[in-house]
C-alpha cells in the first residue's frame, strides 16, 4: 500500500505514525510523509508588527520543521520502513488533496488537533468531502492499532460504503476476521449478503451480524459492537446521506469521528 501520512507538531502525530507503520508492517507498502506549513504559521503566536518579530518567528518555524523531519526520520529508520518526506507551504487540506492522487489511503486525525507550528490542524471531517482517496481517521486517544485483528464493516448499502469496502480489500486481507454489521429494519438496495458474496469472490471470509434497532444512535450501537468484538478498525462510508442531512439528523459519520475508540477507514 502507498500511504500518505500527515506529519505535524501536534500531540496526535505519534498516533498517526504508529498506525501508518503498523499498516505497512502487516500489509507491506510505502509511507509518504507530508508536512505542510499554512499561511497562518508565521502569525500563530500573534507576531504582528515589526519585521524583526516576523523574522524571529520564521527562524523558529524553520527550526521546528527541521526537528520534526529528524524525529520522523528516526521513527521510520528504526523499523526499516520504506518512506519519504516532503514539506509544502500552503493550505493543509488542499496540499493533502494534491499529494493524494497516487496513494491508496490517507492517515489523518479524526478530530482537530492544536499544533505548535500550524496553530490548529484540520480534522478528517474537513478533508473527506474534498478528497477522492479513503481516509484512515485516527482517534486522539491511543487506539492500540493492529490491522491483524478483527475488522468491522458498518454496512448500509450506500455507494460510499461500497467504495470503502472496495478500497479496503488489501487491509481486509490482513484482518484476523471480518464482521459485516447491519442494523435491523434497514433495507439497503445492496444487502449485507451481497457484500459478503463480494468479499468471498476476493477469497475473504466474513460473517454478518444484524444488530437490533434501538432508541440509541447508530454510532452508539457500532461503538458497542467494536468493544464487544475487540475490533481494531471500522470500515464505513462517510456522509451517505449528505453532510447537511447528516448534520440535522445527528450524523453517524460525525459521531463516529468524535467517539469511536479505533481508527475509521472512511470513503466518501
Amino acid at each position: 500500500m502507498d500511504v500518505l501520512l500527515f506529519i505535524d507538531e501536534d500531540r496526535a502525530t505519534d498516533l498517526r505514525v504508529g498506525v501508518a507503520l503498523e499498516l505497512v508492517r502487516v500489509c507491506g507498502g510505502h509511507i509518504n510523509c507530508i508536512q505542510v506549513m499554512s499561511p497562518n504559521a508565521l502569525v500563530a503566536s500573534g507576531s504582528f508588527g515589526t519585521a524583526k518579530m516576523l523574522a524571529d518567528r520564521a527562524e523558529d518555524v524553520e527550526r521546528h520543521k527541521e526537528m520534526l523531519r529528524d524525529a520522523t526520520r528516526q521513527k521510520m529508520t528504526a523499523v526499516g520502513a520504506s518512506w519519504e518526506y516532503h514539506s509544502f507551504d500552503g493550505d493543509i487540506v488542499q496540499s493533502v488533496i494534491e499529494q493524494s492522487r497516487l496513494v491508496d489511503v490517507i492517515v489523518f486525525s479524526a478530530e482537530r488537533q492544536p499544533s505548535a507550528l500550524n496553530r490548529m490542524i484540520p480534522s478528517a471531517d474537513e478533508l473527506l468531502p474534498r478528497v477522492r482517496v479513503p481516509v484512515l481517521a485516527v482517534p486522539s486517544r491511543d487506539p492500540m492499532f493492529s490491522i491483524a485483528k478483527p475488522v468491522i464493516i458498518a454496512w448500509d448499502g450506500s455507494p460510499q460504503c461500497a467504495y470503502a469496502v472496495r478500497s479496503a480489500l488489501e487491509p481486509l486481507r490482513c484482518a484476523s476476521s471480518i464482521l459485516i454489521v447491519t442494523v435491523e429494519g434497514e433495507r439497503p438496495e445492496i444487502t449485507a449478503a451481497q457484500a459478503k458474496a463480494y468479499l468471498a469472490h476476493h477469497k475473504l471470509q466474513s460473517d454478518i451480524l444484524t444488530v437490533p434497532a434501538t432508541i440509541h444512535p447508530v454510532s452508539t450501537v457500532l461503538i458497542e459492537t467494536v468493544h464487544a468484538h475487540r475490533a481494531a478498525c471500522v470500515v464505513m462510508g462517510a456522509y451517505g446521506h449528505g453532510r447537511a442531512r447528516e448534520f440535522l439528523l445527528g450524523g453517524v459519520t460525525r459521531e463516529m469521528l468524535r467517539n469511536c475508540p479505533v481508527p475509521l477507514l472512511l470513503a466518501h
